[in-house]
C-alpha cells in the first residue's frame, strides 16, 4: 500500500459553503504532525476571506477523531510553532466550527474541541486529557475554558488527574453538544447541522459569533502562558524520562 505524503493527511473538501477537513492519519488514530497542524492552519485562515464558506468542519478518518501530537514528530522538533498558529487560527476563526467527533479524542485531539462550536459524538467516544502523566501542563487555553464548560472541580478532575471519560459522560457535563446512536448517524446529522448553518446570512452567522466568543485575549493570553509553562516543563528529566520510556514502547 503507498504511504500517504504528509500534504495528503489533510483531506480538503469545499462544497455548498461547507468546509470539510479530515484529518487522515488513521495508522496512528489520526496523530496530528506539524506539517498536519500548519495545513490545518492555512485552510481556516484562508476560510476566513473565502465568502463561499459559512462552516468548518472538523472529523477524523478510519473510525477516530485524533489520538493527539504524533510523539515522534513531536519529539523531534518540540517547539515548532505550527501547533501555535493551528491553535490561534481555530480560536479566533469568525466561521461556525463543528466537529464530528468518534474513537479516541486525545490530548489537543480533546482540547481543541473547547474552540469549536459543535461538537457531535459517536457512543463510547474516548477522550482524555492526559498531560498531567507525561509531566505537562494542559493546551489550547483548556486551563481557562474546561472549567467555564463543566465547572471547576469536574475540570480539576479531569485535569489534574488525567481520568479519561466517554461520549455518555461528555455530553452529561456539557463538554459535547449531542450524543448520536452510531458513528454513521454522526457524520449524517454532522452534515444536517452543516448544512442548516450553511443556509444563514453568512455576516449575520460570523458575528453573532463574535459576540458569543466574549473573551478572546483572556484565551490568547492563557494560551500563551500554556505554551510557556509547557516548554518549561519539557526541558525537565522527569518529563523527559516519560515521553522517552512512551516512545520505547511504541518502537517495540
Amino acid at each position: 500500500m503507498r504511504k500517504l505524503t504528509m500534504s495528503e493527511k489533510i483531506i480538503v473538501n469545499k462544497e455548498d459553503g461547507i468546509l470539510r477537513l479530515v484529518f487522515n492519519n488513521p495508522e496512528k488514530k489520526n496523530a496530528l504532525t506539524s506539517i498536519m497542524y500548519s495545513s490545518l492552519a492555512q485552510k481556516i485562515s484562508e476560510a476566513e476571506s473565502d465568502l463561499s464558506i459559512k462552516v468548518i468542519i472538523l472529523s477524523g478518518a478510519g473510525g477516530n477523531f485524533s489520538s493527539g501530537n504524533d510523539l515522534f514528530d513531536f519529539i523531534n522538533d518540540p517547539f515548532n510553532p505550527s501547533v501555535i498558529s493551528f491553535l490561534e487560527s481555530l480560536s479566533s476563526s469568525n466561521l461556525p466550527i463543528i466537529a464530528m467527533v468518534s474513537g479516541v479524542a486525545v490530548g489537543i485531539g480533546a482540547t481543541m474541541l473547547l474552540h469549536c462550536d459543535f461538537v457531535y459524538a459517536a457512543p463510547e467516544t474516548y477522550f482524555s486529557f492526559p498531560f498531567i502523566d507525561l509531566g505537562l501542563v494542559p493546551e489550547a487555553a483548556a486551563s481557562l475554558l474546561l472549567p467555564k464548560l463543566v465547572g471547576h472541580k469536574k475540570a480539576s478532575e479531569l485535569l489534574m488527574l488525567g481520568r479519561p471519560f466517554y461520549s455518555e459522560e461528555a455530553l452529561k457535563i456539557g463538554f459535547i453538544s449531542k450524543l448520536c446512536s452510531s458513528e454513521n448517524t454522526l457524520f449524517d446529522e454532522g452534515d444536517k447541522l452543516a448544512q442548516i448553518l450553511a443556509t444563514k446570512p453568512r455576516d449575520s452567522l460570523l458575528f453573532t459569533k463574535r459576540l458569543l466568543c466574549t473573551e478572546e485575549e483572556a484565551v490568547s493570553d492563557r494560551m500563551t502562558r500554556e505554551h510557556q509553562i509547557f516548554r518549561d516543563l519539557l526541558g525537565k528529566k522527569e518529563t523527559q524520562g516519560i515521553i522517552s520510556g512512551l516512545l520505547g514502547k511504541k518502537k517495540k
